[in-house]
């Protein structure tokens, strides 16, 4: 009698993760029950988390009864305000643990760290170069996108290196842009000026390549937004006027975004797309 076949295993099934940044803010309250009306696997954060100084006081009394709801599918990462508070201690000691040297947050004298979920790697990084050893964290994810096993590969930081709004381009996060893209990784997520912007696939250098990444700058988690000060080429969506959050909704091989509003704004965004082979 001839063996029978074994059935193909079922494609995994969709996941869902948010983003923003820039969230408390006088607006967290809306944009954190967005997160909750989305009811996602995880949640992640493109810092400037809790405002004006990342103290831990403010994270316990601005960011923990809204978002902080979360916090156990929370994966964070830091901005410029977590470290007007020395070494981001506020940052750290909140996700972290008080005085806890390696947590949710990741070591916190490095602040970068991944995780996974369903066929994609998730890589949180700190787009503050001047307070960490930015040498060592771009050996590190070097060294994790070359033993990465995952099909789809998502990063993200605070300072965008492409912007249309009143902060200029972190030109210090153009090696981690050209890691990311030597490995044929697919998303950015990053915050930093207080509004939305998608991009189309491009190159490390603002060129459209379709073997490129897609930078989605969701700075909206519920700070007062900012203008857009200038142009660039490859821009396919953005918005100046409301908070809200990228819902993410992950297959094996390809995603969706959505740009989901608080209630009472109306500006939506939908894109899709697939990742790319890795070598």
């Amino acid at each position: 009698m001839a063996p029978v076949a074994a059935a193909a295993a079922a494609p995994a099934a969709d996941v869902t993760v948010v983003a923003a940044g820039d969230i408390c803010g006088s607006n967290c309250k809306a944009t954190a029950a967005v997160v909750g009306q989305i009811n996602p696997s995880a949640v992640l954060t493109a810092g400037d988390n809790a405002y004006d100084s990342g103290t831990l006081s403010e994270y316990r009394t601005r960011y923990d009864p809204t978002w902080g709801k979360y916090k156990t599918i929370t994966y964070p990462s830091p901005g410029n305000h977590e470290y007007n508070t020395s070494k981001a201690s506020g940052y750290f000691d909140y996700f972290n643990g008080v005085g806890v040297q390696n947590g949710r947050a990741g070591d916190r004298s490095k602040g970068y760290y991944d995780w996974e979920i369903g066929n994609w790697k998730f890589i949180a990084l700190n787009s503050n170069f001047s307070k960490i050893d930015s040498a060592a964290q771009l050996s590190w994810l070097k060294d994790r996108l070359r033993t990465n096993t995952k099909q789809c590969v998502a990063a993200y930081w605070h300072h965008p290196l492409f912007t249309l709004g009143s902060h200029t381009g972190e030109t210090k996060a153009r090696p981690l842009w050209q890691a990311l893209y030597d490995a044929k990784a697919d998303l950015v997520l990053v915050g930093h000026d207080h509004n939305y912007q998608r991009f189309a696939p491009q190159n490390p250098q603002g060129k459209a390549d379709s073997a490129g990444l897609r930078q989605v700058l969701v700075g909206t988690g519920g700070k007062s937004n900012y203008n857009f000060s200038r142009d660039l080429p490859n821009v396919d969506a953005k918005d100046a006027k409301s908070n809200g959050v990228l819902k993410l909704t992950l297959s094996g091989t390809s995603y969706r975004g959505d740009f989901v509003p608080v209630s009472g704004q109306s500006y939506k965004d939908s894109f899709t797309g697939t990742c790319h082979a890795k070598r």
